[in-house]
């Protein structure tokens, strides 16, 4: 099967499963309608914000591509943050709120940014790449969250930031390395899940379900 038949399925199939993970240990605890709001949002700006770097980007040296990490992770972070820290966001469940907006942002964008950058990569590892990214973006989209959430903006906006430095980092400069995809994916995903047990129920439950759920 060619690459291009997968471009579609292969990002949104993956964000929608994530999505369901992550949502469905908190029903009634979100507003429904946000979450297919942001999901599409960030869908549309995955794509705008893919055509700006597609058409900004020339590699030229090591060098110009630390730089490109750096302005690009920035845009990415302040097109998630601008959105997510509207006030009709914010409730509790806005770190969901951030997953969605981050996982519909990768849905497309995950699998062209890397199609686009990655050469000569078998099959197998251009897809696990194409999922770290996916699960990268929604990590970020709950960090800033979270620092929206708890008042720390700018603290969690430079987490988001370097997580976005180091992925832009792997997949230009390093990922015609198999095993780097499979770093990445590991990464990504612990990052998730250090995220996922750890902070999101602590922002989506009272201390009480939170120790009804470990009983």
């Amino acid at each position: 099967m060619s690459i291009n038949t997968l471009l579609f399925p292969l990002g949104l199939l993956p964000s929608i499963a994530i999505l369901y993970i992550i949502i469905r240990n908190y029903e009634g605890k979100f507003v429904e309608k946000n979450i297919f709001i942001l999901f599409v949002v960030g869908f549309v700006f995955g794509i705008f914000i893919y055509l700006l770097e597609r058409f900004t980007f020339f590699i030229e040296s090591t060098l110009n591509l630390l730089i490109y990490s750096f302005l690009f992770s920035l845009v990415e972070q302040l097109s998630k943050f601008i959105i997510l820290n509207l006030k009709r966001f914010y409730d509790k469940a806005i770190t969901i709120y951030g997953a969605s907006f981050g996982l519909g942002f990768s849905s497309l964008f995950a699998t062209f940014f890397v199609i686009e950058l990655v050469a000569g990569i078998e099959i197998i590892f251009f897809i696990i790449l194409v999922i770290s990214v996916i699960i990268y973006h929604c990590n970020s989209g709950i960090t800033i969250s979270l620092g929206i959430r708890r008042r720390e903006k700018l603290k969690y906006f430079i987490i988001s930031f370097f997580m976005g430095v180091l992925i832009w980092v792997i997949v230009i400069i390093f990922s015609s390395y198999n095993l780097v995809s499979i770093l990445s994916f590991a990464l990504s995903t612990s990052i998730f899940f250090l995220l996922y047990k750890k902070y999101l129920p602590f922002e989506m439950l009272t201390r009480k379900e939170i120790l009804s759920k470990k009983s």
